[in-house]
Order: structure tokens, then sequence, then C-alpha cells
């Protein structure tokens, strides 16, 4: 070990700390840091050149704590920790007692203030029993009130339906008097009396027939004259009989609105299960636009089921619709009046009248006051007449509606009524 010592080598370990021995090293020295309280012992084995090991030498050691991990000082920090503990239970203690004594104080007060409110309540309560005891009665009234609006409301729709079969009835009347006063003209400018001329001279002069035959260009033009007048009055006679045929269908016209009147005239009538084209059907021959030769109507029906509807309600309504939106196509500027009328079945178990007036719209901002009944009515009560129609349709279960784009453009009345 003494020859070439410098060239010995050394591993350690420091039981306590290192987990295993050290690798072999020259080194003569070694630190350690940061060691924990306890007890160390510290081993080293040497090696010379010849690789001959030495024995194992040891030191023992204790490292001791610092001042303030000593049993000493954990009793300090605990007796700081029991004083600091007990102050604060009395701080927390003092604070959560004037904590107290003020809630106490607000719940006094707050008590005050509910017993007062308490019988500001009961006073008010006696008040809403009273006022609702009021409302009981104002609510009977208004019912009643109602009943009568929909009875005048009715009688406005039946009032609108018998106002369209007497002007139909008022247009057949004026073609009879028109028919009347051809027939008149005619009659006094017919030649019947010149047969009635010839006849007397052909009595008066019989005895100069032989004489008018002797005479060729006498008799020929007598009877050239004769043959004329036959064929004249033929055909005035032919004439008449069509006029007078017109004059019978227009007898028939005016009978049959007077029956339909007749039977729409009832002030309350059953559901009945109708197709939708009958019920346009009807609408049609009691709207004023049955007599409306100028007016071109497409029907297009894209729904024939049946429906339970009261008649005269759906009837009322259409021609109410149809009766506005023909007043909407006087007002347009086309010279060729054209309405479209369709029926289909919507998404929501619905049949749907549409009627289309083309360029018969109007401002948009109108639309919401068409079904009002607050709003100014025309002087053809049109106003009451929609307001009607738009309780009738909702007593059904159903509802109208108007869409237009604006004036000008095409405009739209909708009747919806729900399958039954």
């Amino acid at each position: 070990y003494y020859e070439h010592a410098l060239e010995n080598q050394f591993r350690y370990k420091l039981d306590g700390f290192d987990k295993d021995w050290s690798a072999w090293s020259p080194a003569t020295k070694k630190e350690y840091t940061n060691l924990s309280e306890g007890r160390y012992r510290f081993r080293v084995i040497a090696k010379n050149i010849f690789d001959h090991e030495s024995s194992v030498a040891e030191y023992s050691f204790v490292v001791f704590p610092p001042w303030y991990r000593t049993y000493l000082a954990y009793f300090g920090y605990v007796v700081v920790f029991v004083l600091v503990l007990l102050g604060g239970i009395k701080f927390n203690t003092r604070r959560l007692m004037a904590a107290k004594r003020r809630l106490e104080g607000i719940v006094d007060d707050r008590t005050r203030q509910v017993r007062k409110q308490k019988e500001q309540l009961e006073i008010k309560n006696t008040q809403i029993s009273q006022a609702y005891s009021e409302l009981e009665q104002t609510h009977h009234t208004l019912k009643r009130t109602q009943n009568q609006l929909l009875d005048a409301s009715w009688k406005a729709g039946m009032a609108d339906v018998a106002s369209n079969v007497l002007h139909n009835i008022g247009n057949v009347l004026n073609s009879l008097m028109v028919t009347h006063s051809l027939l008149r003209d005619k009659l006094k400018s017919s030649r019947i009396g010149n047969l009635r001329k010839a006849a007397a001279l052909n009595k008066e002069y019989m005895s100069g027939l032989v004489e008018l035959a002797e005479q060729p260009s006498k008799g020929r033009s007598i009877i050239e004259y004769l043959s004329k007048l036959a064929d004249h009055l033929c055909a005035e006679h032919d004439l008449y009989q069509k006029d007078i045929s017109h004059f019978e269908k227009d007898l028939e016209r005016v009978t049959s609105s007077v029956s339909k009147q007749q039977v729409y005239a009832e002030m309350r009538s059953k559901p009945e299960r109708l197709g939708p084209q009958e019920l346009v059907d009807l609408a049609m021959e009691l709207s004023p636009l049955s007599s409306r030769s100028d007016v071109q109507i497409d029907y297009d029906f894209r729904c024939h089921d049946p429906i339970l509807v009261d008649r005269h309600k759906v009837v009322q309504v259409l021609i109410a619709l149809l009766s506005c939106m023909e007043k909407s196509l006087d007002s347009s500027y086309l010279i060729e009046k054209r309405m479209e009328i369709t029926v289909e079945k919507t998404d929501h178990d619905c049949i749907r009248f549409a009627i289309v007036g083309i360029a018969a719209g109007m401002d948009p901002e109108k639309l919401n006051d068409l079904f009002r009944f607050d709003s100014e009515p025309s002087s053809d009560s049109q106003a009451l007449s929609l307001h009607a129609s738009a309780n009738a349709a909702k007593s059904m279960g159903g509802r109208i509606m108007a869409d237009s784009q604006g004036a000008g453009l095409d405009g739209r009345f909708i009747l919806d009524i729900p399958i039954v």
C-alpha cells in the first residue's frame, strides 16, 4: 500500500444516506451537505495498484437538528397555536354576539314591518274579494254582450248574404226591364199595321183584282211587297220568341235567387258533410260575380274530400271574401279582370280555400285593418262583413287571412277550415 501510494483508489458508503457503495476513485475526501438529523456511519475501503483491498474503515457520527426543530421548539409552537386559537375564538365570539344583537334588531324591525304588511294585505284581500265579486258580475255582463255581438255578427253576415242575393235580383230585374223596353220599342216599330192596310186595300178593291191581274207590273209589285212583309214579320216573330226566352230565364234566376235566400235566411243550421267544390259553387251562385261576364274565374280543386261544416257559415265567409276581392279587382289597372280559386289540403289537416285576384293587391299596412271592426267601416259595410266572417271562421275552429305584397300586385284571401 505504500508503493505508489498516490495511485491508490478508494470507495465509500455513508450508511443512512447512500444506498450503495460508490465507484473506485483516487479522491481522498468526500463532502456531504443537507444531511438530516440522525446517526450516520461512514465506511471506506482502499485498493492499491496491485488490486489488493484493505479492510473497511468506519466512522460513526450524529447530526443534531436545528433549534427550530427541537422538541422544545415544537412545544412552543403548540403553546402559541393554542393561544392564537383561543384569541380567535374569543374575538369571533364577540363578533358573533354583536352580529346577533344587530340581527335581533333587524328581526324586530322586520317583524313590525311584516305585521304592518299583514294588516295591509288583509285590507287589500278584502278589497280584492270585493273586486273579484265585481269582476264576476262584469264577466257575466261581458258574456251576455259577447253573445249579443255574436248574434249581431251573424245577422250582419246574413245581411251581407241577403245583400248579395238582392244585388243578383237587381241585376236580373234590370235585364228584365231592358228586355221589356226592347220588346215595347220593337212592337211600336213593327210593320204589322202595313199588313192590315194591305188587307183593307185588298178587301176594298176586291173587284179591281181582275184589272190588277191584267196589269202584270202592278200585280207583281203588290205580291212582292206582301212577300217581303211576310218575311220581315217572321223574323220579328223569331226575335220576339228569343227575347221571351231570355225573359223566362231571367224570371227563373229571380225565383232561384229568392229560393236560395230563403234557405240561407235561417239563423242557425246543422253541420253537414259537404265537398269543397259544392261549397264554392253555392257561394258563387249567391255572389254578384255570378252575373259578371267581365271577370274570368279559374278553378283548381286539388282536394275533394267532404268535410263536416256549417254550410251557412262557410258560404257566408266565402261570399264576403269574394265580394271584397271583386272590389279589389274593380280598382285594378288591368282591363281583363281575372280571379283564381284554389282548394287544397294543408299540412295541418285543414282545407284551404284561396281566392287570388290578379293585380288586385293592396298596401300590406292596410291588411291588418281589414278584419278589425274598430276601423272605419266603408259605405258598403265591408269591414263589418269581414269582421263577422272572421268570427264565423273562428267559431268553426278555422281562420281567414289576407296576403298581398303591394298595390298593383296579386292579392289573396285565405279561409282555413279544420277537417273533422
